[in-house]
């Protein structure tokens, strides 16, 4: 093999390795903010769990909003008790905001609390968690959250995720493409590290999906599997 294209070999994994930690490190973080918020305030359960809608980043200039909404499945009126509890900067310390929905039978109520990052715990998550009382027929339902705060107040916690995901998905491509060229055609064991690039292109998406979601279970899950993926790839490339 020419020098050249050893080079671009070498270029072509350095690329995709950028992507490869960028993609990870942030789909880790936020999946580590969502389980470290499962261990929130564990004495308010529920029979159920709470669709809770919360940002998965917000900067240190921004404030969150964090929603959700009840439903009357009675056929008669009700008074039902919703409790809101946001961390203070440890886990054991909590604010309470409680609110009483009065609701007729089917009607559903929203309701929003707002967070800041203020409210951070280990200086870089708010914990969040929502339930509201079980009042036959209507469960007794809990949600969590865990926010991430990041230090980069010149961007919203929004555009900073697209920009994230963006770049590891732009150097992800990037290498696995100059892979394709160093390598052309792929045989042997360079076809066995261009397949094993691919597999952890999807487990690096499926990871940052999981995070998105807040399933931080199939989250963790999938990053051993991508961490398998990776010793893959380095003992092709040893041995090639």
């Amino acid at each position: 093999m020419s020098t050249g294209k050893k080079g671009l070999r070498v270029l072509s994994l350095i690329v995709f390795a950028v992507g490869v930690i960028v993609g990870l490190v942030f789909a880790a973080v936020i999946i580590w903010a969502n389980l470290e918020a499962s261990l929130f305030d564990t004495d308010m359960a529920g029979d159920a769990a709470l669709a809770l809608h919360c940002p998965v980043v917000i900067t240190t200039r921004e404030t969150g909003i964090v929603s959700a909404s009840f439903t009357n499945t009675a056929t008669w009126d009700v008074n039902l008790t919703v409790k809101a509890h946001i961390s203070q900067g440890h886990l054991s310390l909590y604010r309470e905001e409680m609110t009483l929905l009065k609701l007729a039978p089917g009607q559903s109520q929203g309701l929003s609390w707002v967070v800041t990052p203020q409210d951070r715990v280990y200086g870089r998550i708010i914990f969040v968690k929502v339930a509201n009382n079980r009042l036959a027929p209507i469960q007794g339902r809990a949600g969590t959250c865990g926010i991430l705060v990041v230090n980069i107040p010149a961007l919203t916690g929004s555009v900073f995720i697209i920009l994230v995901t963006a770049l590891a998905g732009l150097f992800l491509v990037a290498g696995n493409l100059l892979w394709r060229v160093a390598n052309r055609p792929a045989l042997g064991l360079s076809a066995d590290v261009l397949r094993a690039m691919n597999w952890l292109t999807v487990a690096i998406t499926a990871d940052l999906v999981c995070g998105f979601l807040r399933a931080w279970l199939p989250g963790v899950l999938v990053f051993v599997i991508s961490l398998l993926l990776i010793a893959e790839i380095l003992r092709h490339y040893t041995q090639d």
